[in-house]
């Protein structure tokens, strides 16, 4: 596969709503909960490695040790290394930041949570990102979506983002949580870090990004993909 071969795994958060539902007296690492009996993140690395991804960057926070113990004794159809976000209780756009420093050129990002069918993944990587700083797949069929409550909206015109969030009135897809990413994204968020210790995901809020960085709606494309997250 030309192009983009690296992809990075986000698992590095808290899942404080999950926390919500155990007993106190352990943690609930949501990245391990299983799914018809495998863990949600098998089925991640295993859809990026039947989408034609050769190497996988987990970012690892909360509950590492677990995560990596799990990863040592699980065979995998892919190489797998990880990457650990201290700063794991600040926003994810600091995991982002981590993984895409240690991916050292443009790479694919997913969500320790979403599922997906690797068909939407690989004909995204047939499609160059260009001047873009990122491409994200969204969903526009979303009288299918089972929990539009907890979708993040996308408004989109044409192939633009216009707007993203949980939150939005106005929206005609939803977030399927697979992004492509630039480095020139990467260098733009380093920077941001550096000055006010702390950064979202473009997805979560490409607004976020000060005036004049470059990620508004003429630089960030979106991919409509067939299913959803």
């Amino acid at each position: 596969m030309a192009g983009i071969s690296k992809g990075v795994i986000v698992a590095a958060g808290l899942g404080a709503r999950l926390q919500q539902l155990g007993n106190g007296n352990e943690e609930i690492i949501k990245p391990l909960q299983p799914i018809g009996g495998k863990p949600l993140l098998q089925y991640v690395i295993q859809g990026a490695a039947a989408a034609g991804l050769k190497e996988i960057i987990i970012v690892t926070g909360f509950g590492a040790a677990s995560v990596d113990a799990w990863l040592a004794k699980t065979q995998l159809p892919v190489k797998v290394r990880t990457v650990f976000n201290k700063d794991y209780r600040l926003s994810n756009g600091i995991s982002l930041l981590k993984g895409g420093e240690a991916a050292g050129e443009d790479f694919v990002l997913l969500m320790s949570d979403h599922l997906f069918q690797p068909a939407i993944l690989r004909d995204m990587l047939t499609r160059p990102l260009g001047e873009d700083l990122a491409r994200l797949a969204v969903d526009q069929k979303i009288d299918a979506v089972f929990d539009l409550d907890d979708a993040t909206k996308v408004q989109l015109y044409g192939d633009r983002i216009v707007s993203i969030g949980k939150g939005l009135e106005e929206y005609n897809a939803v977030d399927c949580g697979i992004f492509q990413i630039s480095q020139r994204l990467i260098r733009l968020m380093a920077g941001i870090v550096e000055e006010e210790g702390d950064q979202h995901l473009p997805g979560n809020g490409h607004r976020h990004l000060p005036q004049g960085h470059g990620l508004s709606r003429h630089r960030t494309a979106a991919l409509a993909g067939r299913g959803h997250h």
